[in-house]
């Protein structure tokens, strides 16, 4: 990779992976790994959206549920500017992993996208809470503090709720809250 990067060839390094990927058996081990940095080269540097969806769902299907594949191909739906359809994806995360740090940023992104900054703005703060967050993530979280009334209020169950679920499908919202309690 470090070789095909300093001769800024990323159509050399996609070759090269796809030979790779083509010769190896199909129950190889790291094979789900080949394809998923594949997908990231061609959704990436070689904005060949398509065939990067192809290869993040072939790992789906082979391994149903894949962690790393879901956040893949929600930033996929994202570099698609399709932020509905990565909401999904880092949802289905966040039911199979509800701490996974990658799945509250890729929603804080979701919903700057959206224009819904009080839910980017949570997605910040639960971020905080986590120990993960970027210093523009703090930043986006003390905003929310400062709008709080009272001086160290945390994050109340309604609040993930609106997180978890749009304001129409606050019910869902705590339903899958309570699940991930």
């Amino acid at each position: 990779k470090e070789y095909f990067a300093k001769r800024n060839d990323p159509e050399g390094l996609e070759l090269l992976l796809g030979r790779v990927l083509a010769g190896s058996p199909p129950q190889a081990p790291g094979l789900g790994t080949l394809r998923l940095a594949r997908a990231e080269l061609l959704a990436g540097k070689l904005r060949r959206y398509d065939e990067a969806e192809r290869e993040v769902r072939q790992v789906l299907a082979e391994t149903p549920g894949s962690v790393p594949a879901l956040l893949a191909l929600g930033e996929l739906h994202l570099s698609r500017d399709n932020p509905a359809l990565a909401q999904v994806e880092y949802h289905s995360v966040l039911e199979r992993d509800p701490f996974r740090a990658d799945a509250y940023r890729g929603l804080r992104r979701v919903f700057t996208a959206k224009g819904e900054q009080e839910r980017a703005r949570l997605a910040s703060q639960v971020l905080v809470a986590l120990g993960a967050a970027t210093v523009p993530e703090q930043q986006l979280a003390q905003g929310l503090a400062a709008t709080l009334t009272a001086a160290n209020a945390p994050l109340g169950v309604d609040a993930y709720g609106r997180l978890l679920a749009p304001r129409d499908d606050f019910p869902a919202g705590r339903v899958l809250l309570g699940a991930l309690s």
